[in-house]
């Protein structure tokens, strides 16, 4: 049994390209292919990643601007892989921050991110 968090897509797995996001008894991603879950991707589980609304978002340690810079993300558009959320400093009135995995590790204000609303819907606290 596995606590899956969201998918994404990714190679291939006998024409399987869904990949779930696992947080139980593991952290890590695990091809569809290999669960059962009725069709992929399983009905209501989130997508993985998201867009940045800005150009050069800054990627930090914690969740707060006080925290080391980890990178700075590329163009507005940007996609990113989401894990979990935390609160942290307020960002223009929004105090939930993403933590990504990839393209970088760290943390990202979620006022910059196509979540639709914070925290985003599936996403669990980190």
């Amino acid at each position: 049994k596995v606590t899956v968090n969201c998918y994404t897509i990714g190679q291939p797995i006998v024409r399987d390209s869904v990949w779930y996001h696992i947080v139980k008894p593991k952290t890590g991603f695990v091809a569809g292919f290999y669960l059962k879950t009725g069709g992929d991707p399983a009905a209501g589980v989130p997508r993985c990643y998201y867009r940045t609304k800005v150009t050069g978002l800054v990627v930090r340690k914690s969740a707060t601007t006080k925290s080391a810079k980890v990178g700075v993300l590329g163009k507005a558009g940007s996609r990113v892989t989401v894990d979990c959320y935390a609160i942290g400093q307020r960002i223009h009135g929004d105090s939930v921050w993403y933590r990504i995995t990839s393209p970088k590790t760290g943390y990202v204000a979620g006022f910059y991110l196509n979540t639709g609303r914070d925290p985003a819907a599936g996403v669990p606290r980190c």
